[in-house]
């Protein structure tokens, strides 16, 4: 009997140390698991990490030429060289307008064509305004329209130099207003006309100069001006009778065809 006792509780001493060890192991296991499921939850990116991580496509930078030049007929404000005339003297207006009609009407323009067409738009001028002194950018839009029965013309402000460039390629070509007197051109009876406008016909950006069509001076066909200098030099200037200049827009009038 007391053998029997004595196998039982072997036996029975071997199971518990046979349980505790298995409860031992599993529960070794467990915590390892719990790791593992872990770790792959972290290798996932967060929704935000992947929506910065979408690449962004630039847009298209468009390339300008290096230079660029329109052909247009050129008139000296006073084509008989009538400058103490004052319909003459003032005309720059008038001869930027007349040179624009031209190119849009693929026209040739001879001394006496233009100056017809100047006193035309002088006597124009002094019907609706009383003078025909200064006409201001906009006022010279409403002229380019009344003068040229083709072509459009419309007001840009706050331009800059490479947006003038980026118009002319377009194949346009630019009326502009400014202070001739800031353009230092040596042909001017000096030190220039206070209040002056030219056509820009293209530019040149291997010397950095706009090429134009001046008016003030018979030397101003396809005449050159540093890109700075002509920027400068941009006026916004009312229509009046040399009346104060109260804008400092950067201002073109843009003449399609």
């Amino acid at each position: 009997m007391a053998k029997y006792i004595q196998g039982t509780s072997g036996i029975l001493l071997l199971s518990v140390i046979l349980g505790v060890m298995y409860f031992l192991m599993t529960e070794k296991k467990e915590p390892e698991q719990q790791r593992e499921d872990t770790d792959i939850i972290r290798q996932e990116p967060p929704l935000e990490e992947v929506k910065e991580a979408i690449p962004v496509i630039p847009e298209p930078v468009v390339q300008i030429p290096i230079s660029y030049e329109i052909p247009v007929p050129f008139t000296v404000q006073a084509p008989y060289g009538e400058w103490n005339n004052p319909i003459f003297q003032d005309a720059c207006e008038e001869a930027s307008v007349v040179m624009a009609g031209a190119w849009v009407n693929e026209t040739k323009l001879t001394k006496e064509s233009a100056k017809n067409a100047i006193e035309t738009l002088a006597k124009l001028q002094k019907k609706k305004f009383g003078h025909s002194v200064d006409t201001s950018i906009q006022d010279t839009a409403w002229l380019f329209q009344e003068f040229s029965a083709q072509g459009s013309a419309v007001v840009e402000r706050r331009v800059t130099i490479e947006r003038m460039k980026a118009v002319l390629t377009e194949g346009n070509i630019l009326i502009v207003p400014t202070d001739g007197r800031v353009l230092k051109n040596p042909n001017f009876t000096q030190p220039g006309p206070p209040r002056h406008m030219l056509v820009v016909t293209g530019y040149d950006d291997t010397t950095k100069e706009f090429i134009v069509n001046d008016p003030g001076t018979r030397k101003g066909e396809r005449y050159r001006y540093a890109q700075s200098v002509l920027f400068d030099a941009i006026l916004d200037y009312p229509t009046g009778k040399h009346a104060p200049v109260t804008s400092t827009d950067k201002v073109i009038l843009v003449v399609g065809d």
